[in-house]
């Protein structure tokens, strides 16, 4: 009998064995119960899926199967319900994992979810080497980079931005991450996602103590266990906090207070169970400005946030999975409010062929924001299907108010200080040259109330079937978006001498609605050829469906007697609804219906080849886009209908290699070659004939005149090389793009009157093509010192259409850029200090086609360094000293030198749990508030106001709680 029981159950192992091949099936002749059970194994640090071998055993070790998964991991074994089954689980490099498959007291299991379960690698034992202990900043692990927290130094009370601006081939472009170049999509903290699709909230209030290992990899979806894992997978940052965080509770406030007034104040909270997450965010500040000192981050002037914001947010995030996590919860909410006071004055000067203008302006905006996002996650896996649902909310409004002043001349004017000439002008009584020289001067002042209320749902789900490879997928879209503003606005224009036009004083009011709703369904179903999953053709279809109304209604209050801008107060309108349509201008008002259906059938190819080497990665996508377009038009005497019908055919191809043979001292290889073709039609609102002029100084002519579809082309070529002894890294890569009938708009300028005209129309010409090459590499075996350099080439070809009335010259403007850059890092850390140098240089050549056209040779260059030290009675230094200059600019202005010093002190007591911070903000008052530009249309200088140098003192409190351990 025991020897039956036993053939019977080798049997069903054998026969269940969708282990391998992913089919399952009930063994025949048995009519016992079974239990099918179900997990993916990992790698304990990467949570990469392996392909284990796998060996399955009765209670007396008797070995009824032996075999491997697949390259996703997947495990799945159907075992009698009335005996015992061991599992061993071994792969070279790993310590085996001996899993004991026992059900026998669980009542009516049918189904048995083990989740994930992790592999942990062997460590490498060194034969008679004595090794001086030294924390190791990253490591890489086939294709994840992890990086050790407790290897960088920190000042205390770092957020986690402080943690990921200095991890090598990491940038932080304000609220955007990028590494070794590539965007990233997530950042996840202990691999779930947190506050999704807003990675500040925890770059600005996750405190940089609480993280133990930052990783980076190309993130499997969720349900890979029924996609297979060929699909592109999305770059993230998965943030591992320490043990002592990931369970119990934390808090985290800090308070600060300046010169100037300046104030910050934080608090974060957050909650974790193995099951649960719930954090809690708030903050508010006048500082602006999130940079730190002693941080590698870019304090140069093109930097230096402008304008000074009141800011206030908060927020909150809760997520919840069951123990098998095969269901899970998520949702967060944010709510924004700003005030943003900002200021600018600008000098610029205008090229034309018979002779350039010069425009001095001014202006002063507030923009009171309140900003509420809120995102939801429900999703649900079963062992043949995958769903996942996201509502979303996110609503703006805006109370916006705006003073300017401006003016332009025919001749330079003689300025003594900033916006000289406009004091001047606009005084009662005007100075003769200036007013000689004037061709128009205006004031305005403006407000506005808009109002966005944006709701989403996303659905998508997969499904596979049982006695196949093959499997679906479907997404589902639905978007309903709805915007209204209510804006005034109060302009005085005059004329210099030499123009024969009147004045021109308007009240206008203008009042614009918006409704948009969207539609779209995708089906795709993926064939397999081969068991692996590697090689899948994958036919697709697409349809969408955009309704869109909007009406614009322009009012033109100064027509009628008494509504002048100097009659009226701004923001009045007259009382009755009958009187206010008798101002409106019919002319420049519009409203409009539009209807969109698009059907999208594609085709891909996709495969995948592995070898002792490594892997190939083939990719071909091929979508044909078929469109119908109704749209109905009304603006002044037109009432029209247009429908349209196109066909736009695409592509993209990708060949990807990846040499990753095992070992530190072995490099590992990754190329990769791509080209995309796409297509753009001309909106189809350029179909309908009208002129805008409710810009005194700025006509529109809509018209199509035949435009044509727009293509583009852009390929890459991508290379990479690393090793982890010296944690050496090499890349290099080009690409180049090509638009051919870019949609422009001719303009053409009259001096006489002072107006721009301009029309839509179709121009070649515009590419680009760049190359760089960058390296980063320890210089000892120690890897306390490390270099890094990077060179880059770029060559930009613009082309735009620009004349002046009356002129012969040439309208076609062509300017030719040239940009090199080269960078140097070098970075030393010894005992309880690190020092980190730099210098940058950006060389840029312009050259155009106009005659009067001045050749640009300038460089920007900058040199400097950031120390961290630990000096006596435990305090920290963090400072940086950075020199940043221009050179070879023909107005002498732009040549500039600006010295850049932050320093910041910090003690901590009790414990780490109460730390005490002193910043110094721009101590040399160097750091300047005014940008320039230099292209094929002028040059420009535009003053802003910021937060001025200050110091502020801070203090920082945190509180940690774990669970009593049973």
């Amino acid at each position: 009998m025991r020897q039956k029981r036993w053939m019977i159950m080798w049997c069903t192992l054998l026969l269940s064995a969708g282990l391998m091949a992913q089919t399952k099936r009930y063994a025949e002749g048995y009519d016992g119960e079974i239990v099918v059970v179900e997990g993916t194994v990992v790698d304990k640090v990467t949570d990469r899926p392996l392909p284990v071998n796998v060996k399955l055993m009765g209670s007396d070790s008797t070995i009824v199967f032996q075999g491997a998964l697949e390259s996703n991991g997947a495990l799945s074994i159907n075992i009698p319900k009335d005996s015992v089954v061991m599992v061993e689980l071994s792969m070279i490099g790993y310590e085996s994992n001996l899993l004991k498959l026992d059900y026998r007291d669980e009542k009516g299991i049918r189904l048995k979810r083990l989740g994930k379960i992790e592999m942990v690698e062997k460590p490498l034992v060194l034969d008679e080497v004595t090794v001086k202990a030294s924390q190791v900043k990253m490591v890489y692990r086939g294709d994840t980079i992890i990086y050790n927290a407790d290897a960088f130094r920190l000042s205390d009370g770092s957020m986690l931005d402080a943690l990921i601006e200095q991890l090598p081939g990491v940038e932080l472009k304000g609220n955007q991450i990028l590494v070794n170049g590539r965007y990233v999509e997530s950042l996840l903290v202990n691999g779930k996602d947190f506050f999704r699709g807003d990675p500040s909230v925890a770059l600005q209030n996750l405190p940089a103590y609480m993280v133990n290992k930052v990783k980076v990899y190309e993130k499997e979806y969720e349900d890979a266990y029924i996609t297979g894992t060929l699909r592109e997978k999305p770059l993230v940052v998965d943030v591992n906090l320490k043990k002592e965080f990931s369970t119990g509770w934390i808090t985290n406030a800090e308070a600060g207070y300046g010169t100037g007034d300046r104030y910050m104040g934080r608090v974060f909270g957050l909650m974790f169970t193995r099951q649960t997450r719930l954090s809690v965010f708030g903050n508010v500040n006048n500082t602006s400005d999130t940079r730190l000192p002693g941080s590698k981050g870019d304090w140069s002037p093109s930097w230096q946030a402008s304008g000074v914001t009141d800011m206030k947010l908060g927020g909150l995030d809760f997520r919840w999975d069951n123990k098998e996590e095969t269901f899970g919860v998520e949702s967060n909410l944010k709510v924004y409010g700003e005030d943003e006071h900002s200021e600018q004055a600008t000098s610029a000067t205008r090229f034309y062929n018979d002779g350039d203008e010069y425009v001095r302006s001014r202006n002063e905006e507030r923009d009171n924001q309140v900003h509420i996002m809120s995102n939801h996650r429900l999703y649900g896996k079963g062992r043949y299907w995958y769903l996942d649902f996201r509502p979303e909310m996110e609503y703006f409004h805006n109370d916006i108010s705006k003073t300017s002043e401006g003016a332009v001349f025919n001749a330079l004017p003689s300025e003594s200080y900033r916006s000289a000439s406009l004091d001047s002008i606009f005084r009662p009584a005007y100075s003769s040259t200036l007013l000689d020289a004037m061709v128009y001067n205006a004031q305005s002042r403006s407000m506005s109330d808009r109002e966005q209320l944006r709701l989403k749902g996303y659905l998508y789900g997969s499904m596979k079937f049982e006695r196949t490879l093959d499997h679906i997928v479907f997404i589902a879209t639905g978007n309903r978006y709805t915007y209204e503003d209510h804006s005034f606005g109060h302009t005085m224009l005059r004329y210099g001498q030499h123009i024969a036009k009147p004045d021109d004083n308007r009240n206008q009011y203008v009042h614009s609605q918006k409704w948009e709703n969207s539609l779209s369904a995708q089906i795709d179903y993926n064939h397999a050829f081969d068991e692996s999953r590697n090689f899948v053709l994958r036919p697709k279809y697409t349809y969408s469906y955009n309704s869109n109304n909007a009406f614009g209604n322009l009012y033109r209050l100064d027509w009628y007697e008494g509504w002048g801008p100097e009659d009226r107060e701004l923001g009045m309108l007259p009382s009755t609804q009958d009187l206010l349509s008798h101002m409106l201008d019919v002319a420049n008002s519009s409203n409009s219906v539009s209807h969109t259906h698009l059907h999208k059938p594609s085709l891909e190819l996709e495969r995948t080849r592995y070898n002792d080497k490594g892997s190939r990665h083939y990719l071909l996508r091929l979508p044909l886009n078929i469109t119908s377009e109704r749209l109905d038009y009304q603006r002044g005497n037109i009432d029209t209908l247009v429908h349209r019908l196109t066909t736009r055919l695409e592509g993209s191809a990708v060949y990807r290699i990846v040499n990753d043979m095992k070992g530190d001292s072995i490099p590992r290889h990754e190329y990769k070659w791509s080209y995309n073709f796409s297509q753009s039609v001309p909106s189809l609102s350029y179909n309908i004939p009208y002129i805008n002029d409710s810009d005194p100084l700025a006509t529109y002519i809509n018209r199509n005149d035949g435009l044509k579809s727009t293509h583009r082309h852009s390929a890459t070529f991508y290379f990479q090389q690393r090793k982890q002894q010296r944690q050496q890294l090499l890349q290099a890569g080009v690409n180049a793009s090509l638009v051919c009938n870019a949609i422009a708009h001719y303009r053409t300028y009259d001096k006489a009157t002072g107006v721009t005209t301009s029309w839509p129309t179709n121009i070649n010409g515009n590419w680009q093509a760049s190359a760089y090459y960058s390296m980063s590499s320890a210089l000892d075996d120690a890897e306390r010192t490390t270099f890094s350099h990077g060179t880059t080439a770029g060559y930009v070809n613009s082309v735009d259409y620009i004349s002046v009335v009356g002129s012969t010259a040439d309208p076609k403007s062509v300017v030719r850029n040239v940009n090199l850059r080269e960078s140097l890092g070098f970075e030393n850390k010894w005992e309880q200090s690190t020092v980190y140098l730099k210098a940058n240089a950006t060389y840029r050549y312009a050259t155009g086609n106009r005659e009067d056209f001045t050749t640009i040779h300038a460089i920007d260059y900058d040199y400097g360094l950031t120390l961290k030290s630990e000096l006596p009675w435990g305090v920290n230094l963090s400072t940086d000293l950075t020199m940043y200059s221009r050179r070879g600019y023909a107005d002498e202005s732009m040549n500039t030198n600006d010295l850049v010093w932050n320093a910041r002190l910090s003690k901590s007591i009790l414990k780490g749990n109460l730390t005490f911070i002193a910043d110094g903000f721009d101590l040399l008052g160097q750091l300047s508030n005014i940008r320039y530009s230099v292209n094929a249309q002028g040059i420009q200088e535009t003053w802003h106001n910021v937060v001025p140098r200050y110091a502020m003192l801070h203090v920082v409190y945190r509180f940690n709680k774990q669970p009593k351990k049973k």
